[in-house]
């Protein structure tokens, strides 16, 4: 039994440091933001709930997503959120990536 688990846990390890080959080495980017919330989105089903805002950044309308449901704001409030860039042309279709998610700070 103790030569299947180590030979699981090398065989796991040698998966992940291929896979570790692919990705940039590149630490992900999050800056701290700011603004005001110009609409709400909600959902609810059976009991599960969803909330979005839109907010104005860098001149362009997005969508800041709380996926905890850790904010109940309304328009007009402010909302502290992070933007998160991904630099994903590492990849074979490689794209540089922008999310927006509530950050909790107040």
């Amino acid at each position: 039994m103790r030569e299947l688990l180590l030979a699981f846990s090398m065989a796991a390890l040698s998966a992940g440091s291929a896979r570790a080959d692919q990705l940039s080495t590149d630490p992900p980017c999050a800056k701290e933001c700011v603004a005001a919330v110009e609409q709400v989105f909600k959902a609810e089903d059976a009991g599960f709930e969803g909330v979005a805002y839109q907010v104005t950044w860098r001149g362009q309308k997005v969508i800041v997503e709380d996926p905890i449901r850790s904010t109940n704001l309304s328009v007009g409030e402010k909302v502290h959120f992070l933007v998160f860039k991904h630099d994903m042309t590492t990849r074979k279709d490689g794209k540089k990536l922008l999310s927006f998610m509530v950050s909790g700070a107040k």
